[in-house]
């Protein structure tokens, strides 16, 4: 099997500066998200399966932020994309997107998973478990980026602490697993993550 094509353009971004991508809470409620979106660190919206999409999707719109389905292709087609949890389905959800729309696939731990994820045709992968501390999702993606033009993500139990790492990796996307919803303040704790990335990279404003 040959790797992914290292001369491949990044598709759904610009450049390798760190972004956030933040899922929404059960009851899609954005409103309280506005004030973390301003800052112009925040690629993505991720919808909660079942979800109605119209908030967020207004949102998104409001502040220039995409909005991706997660795992419902017919959802993803009215919006910017889909982030996919079954890798293995990667080449059936490219074929039945249409070519405006960015396919995320979340690989978990799996590096060869990842390398057959870029040959089906994914614009970028995600490494990590929404429910597991990050730290070896961080050293795959930053293998990955020594290697591989895709953009890549970690998704996981992220804390501000860990955005200087990823910032010096060039990995191109923090998403906190849905979790973060459960903390004592949700909307700080997404604020202090977004501050962490203001610091490590000052330039990091879209």
């Amino acid at each position: 099997m040959s790797q992914p094509d290292q001369d491949q353009a990044d598709e759904g971004i610009e450049d390798d500066r760190l972004r956030l991508i933040i899922p929404l809470p059960r009851d899609g409620e954005t409103a309280a998200l506005a004030p973390v979106l301003a800052g112009g660190r925040v690629a993505a919206l991720l919808l909660p399966p079942g979800v109605d999409p119209t908030p967020a999707r207004l949102l998104g719109q409001a502040h220039g932020v995409a909005v991706f389905a997660r795992d419902d292709l017919q959802q993803a087609r009215a919006l910017d994309g889909l982030l996919l949890t079954e890798p293995e389905r990667t080449a059936e959800m490219r074929a039945g997107l249409p070519p405006d729309k960015v396919l995320g696939v979340l690989c978990s731990l799996d590096r060869h998973e990842a390398m057959e994820v870029g040959e089906a045709g994914a614009d970028w992968l995600l490494f990590g478990r929404a429910d597991r501390e990050p730290e070896r999702a961080i050293e795959l993606a930053a293998w990955w980026t020594e290697l591989f033009v895709l953009p890549c993500g970690v998704t996981g139990l992220i804390e501000p602490s860990h955005m200087a790492t990823l910032v010096s990796a060039k990995i191109a996307f923090a998403l906190p697993g849905p979790s973060c919803w459960q903390s004592a303040d949700p909307i700080r704790l997404l604020s202090d993550l977004d501050q962490a990335v203001a610091a490590a990279d000052p330039d990091a404003v879209l």
